[in-house]
């Protein structure tokens, strides 16, 4: 209200100023102030409540906006080190397969070294026995040929010396021997 009266004054001021007011100035000045407090009150008790309401749910719905984004922070800060928790986890337990992973193929690898040293074994006896049966054939048949060779040197060396009467003693011997 202060500030109305101070306005109506300085509005006034350069026309008393200069020192002609005219006549009924005072009075028109006041209508039109009286009038214009007039309106703007009315102005001000009809816009107060719809503009205070309207303030008002804006400042609820910034409020309960603000909230809302406090409340998601809090939930992206949750998930954020739950993340982060599942992250160290499957470092651990990437580390923890890689380890039960070498694990596993060194004893594979030992398995197989196992595997193959029996396998070699296995191989060097059949060699073995396979090389002894081939020896053991090679001097059955150089026995034999000895054999076949000392018979037939034998028997040349008989056929030289012997005679025909010779022959056939051996020979009567013989027959004898085999009916008997």
């Amino acid at each position: 209200m202060k500030r109305l009266i101070v306005l109506v004054f300085l509005i006034g001021a350069p026309a008393f100023a200069a020192g002609q007011v005219p006549e009924g100035y005072w009075f028109e000045l006041m209508a039109k102030t009286i009038n214009a407090v007039v309106f703007f009150g009315f102005l001000f008790w009809l816009l107060k409540k719809p503009v205070a309401n309207a303030l008002r749910s804006q400042r609820e719905n910034l409020t309960l906006q603000l909230e809302n984004a406090e409340q998601k922070e809090k939930k992206a800060a949750e998930r954020l080190s739950q993340i982060e928790k599942r992250m160290t986890g499957l470092k651990d337990e990437v580390e923890e397969i890689l380890k039960k992973t070498d694990e596993a193929a060194n004893r594979e690898k030992q398995r197989i070294l196992e595997q193959a040293k029996l396998e070699a074994d296995k191989i060097r006896r059949i060699a073995e026995r396979d090389i002894e049966n081939r020896f053991r054939t090679a001097r059955n048949e150089l026995r034999k040929y000895m054999a076949d060779l000392a018979v037939e040197k034998a028997q040349a060396i008989l056929l030289e010396k012997m005679e025909i009467r010779d022959v056939e003693n051996t020979m009567k011997q013989y027959l004898n021997e085999l009916e008997g």
